[in-house]
Order: C-alpha cells, then structure tokens, then sequence
C-alpha cells in the first residue's frame, strides 16, 4: 500500500513538472519578462496596480464570457486570461529577482549591515518567489480564476519589496547608508 502511494506521488509528480517545463517553453515563446519591458527606467519602481492583478484573477469575466454560451470564445478568453496571469507572474518574480540583485550588489561594499534585516529581505524574497513558483503552477494547471487572494497578497509582498528598495537607493543618495 505505501509503496503503490509513493508510485503514484512520482508519477504525479513527474506529471506536474512536464506540465511546468511545457508552460515555461510555451510561455517564453509568447513573451519574454526579462526582456526589454524590464530595462526601462523606473520599471522596477511600480508594479501594475492592485486592482489589475485583482481583475486578472477575477472569476466574474469568466463568468460573463461563460453566460454568453459560445464554447470557442470561453476557450479562446481562458487562455488569454491565462497568458496575462502566467506574464504578470514571471514579470514580477524577474523584477524581484532584478532587485534583489540590485541590492546584493549594493549592500557588499556597505559597513554597516544588519544581518537581521538583511536575513529578514532574504525570507521575503525566498516567499515570494515561491509564491511566484505557486501561482505560476496552479495557473498552469488551473488557470487564474479563484485565485485571486493569493496573487494579491505576491502583489502586495511585491510592492514592499519595491518600495524596500526605494527606500534603500534614497538612504543611500543621502548618505545614510554608509560605505557604498
């Protein structure tokens, strides 16, 4: 009994993750989230406003799309509600990734480090990106709809990442933050 359990959790498990490496590749076909859209200026500043991450995850569009009773048009709108779900987040997880390196190159030459706080960025960071690893698995699999509780709280860790590091960079322009 336990081994026939354990048979079919790698089975799921391998299942999962071709699923996973199939998104990716489709995904990176489609759009790129390390592009160009992260290499503008103040990119990194402001993600998209809560309420369209909101909207994004929203089960009411669907519902609408789904009352219409065309079978082609809901397909056709889940899988654009599902690529707009899948960009926002490998475009949030690379802008957090951008920062984080950002601030690593930025902190090594500092003297006064904190390691609670530099220890605490890092908890953040490793959370949100497996929340990031979360949401981009359960959207793949299931789409957006219904989880819109989840990507609203990976926004809003999100916008305190960003605004950490805002933080950091104007500290750093007054010199507060010393040795960099």
């Amino acid at each position: 009994m336990g081994i026939s359990i354990a048979v079919l959790a790698a089975v799921l498990l391998f299942v999962a993750i071709l699923v996973w490496v199939k998104s990716t590749l489709s995904g990176q076909e489609r759009f790129s989230a390390t592009g160009e859209s992260l290499r503008r200026d103040g990119e990194f500043e402001s993600g998209c406003p809560a309420e369209f991450v909101k909207q994004i995850f929203a089960k009411k569009d669907l519902d609408y799309v789904s009352g219409l009773g065309s079978a082609h048009l809901e397909k056709f709108f889940q899988q654009e509600r599902k690529s707009v779900a899948l960009f926002w987040v490998q475009q949030t997880s690379a802008q957090i990734r951008q920062i984080i390196r950002t601030h690593l190159q930025a902190s090594r030459g500092s003297q006064d480090l904190e390691l609670a706080t530099e220890a605490g960025i890092l908890l953040r960071y490793g959370g949100l990106q497996f929340l990031c690893g979360v949401l981009f698995f359960t959207i793949t699999l299931a789409g957006p709809q219904g989880l819109q509780e989840l990507a609203a709280r990976a926004d809003a860790w999100a916008q305190r990442i960003r605004e950490a590091q805002l933080g950091f960079h104007a500290a750093k322009e007054t010199g507060r933050v010393r040795g960099v």
